[in-house]
Formats: C-alpha cells, sequence, structure tokens
C-alpha cells in the first residue's frame, strides 16, 4: 500500500488528463491510502479550481472510499467529516470536529459553532 498526493487522486477523480488518469488508475489499484492532509487539499482543489459543490465532492469521495483498494486514515473519523461536510460544515471544520480527541472544540467561529451545533456534531463546538 502506499500513500498518494492530491494530484494522483484529482486526476483519478476527474479524468480530466487521460494519460494521467491511467497511471493514477494503475497506482490506485495496486492499493493507496489517503491521508487527512491529501484528503483536505483535495477537497479545496475540488471546490476551487474545478467548481464542485461540496454534495459532488462528498459523492465523488464516498465513492472513491467504495473502491477495494482505497484506504482512509481513521475511517470511521472521516466518514462523520463527509456527514458533516454534507449537513453544512466547511470541510476543514468538519475534519477538526470529526478528529478531535477531546469533546470540546474552541472557536472564535461563530459559523462553525452554529454549523457544528445543526450538524449534531459529537464534538461541542464552542466560542469563547
Amino acid at each position: 500500500m502506499r500513500a498518494v498526493d492530491t494530484n494522483i487522486l484529482t486526476r483519478y477523480l476527474m479524468g480530466d488528463d487521460p494519460q494521467q488518469l491511467r497511471a493514477a488508475s494503475n497506482v490506485v489499484e495496486t492499493g493507496i491510502i489517503v491521508t487527512h492532509t491529501v484528503l483536505l487539499e483535495t477537497v479545496w482543489v475540488l471546490e476551487s479550481a474545478y467548481r464542485l459543490t461540496s454534495s459532488q465532492v462528498a459523492e465523488l469521495l464516498s465513492a472513491l472510499f467504495r473502491v477495494v483498494s482505497v484506504a482512509v486514515v481513521e475511517p470511521p473519523q472521516v466518514k462523520e467529516a463527509l456527514r458533516l461536510y454534507g449537513a453544512g460544515l466547511d470541510f476543514a471544520d468538519a475534519m477538526h470536529a470529526a478528529t478531535s480527541p477531546v469533546e470540546q472544540l474552541r472557536t472564535f467561529d461563530k459559523n462553525f459553532i452554529k454549523r457544528a451545533k445543526k450538524a449534531k456534531s459529537r464534538v461541542l463546538v464552542e466560542g469563547l
């Protein structure tokens, strides 16, 4: 199993460069692991460069994680982050809440607090 960079996932998911898609597919088929940082950057690239909506990104990532040869670091936390993301949180905030080792997270971000509460985050996101 190999870790991959964002550009491998992006080419695999978007298929917009046939030569790189073939190469990325070959790597994915041999078994890959996706780290949190690569996942964060991939979401950012898909939203900013490809102008995908959060629901489109969540759908692509959910499909990716169903591929047998694809593993992700801390699958339950990533699954929770995708749920929170689908419920309206920014993906980075969703990852912060889903991967927090404690049950409280402090922030100045009022939108994060409001959205986490609405999404029923397991982590209590509170302001100061």
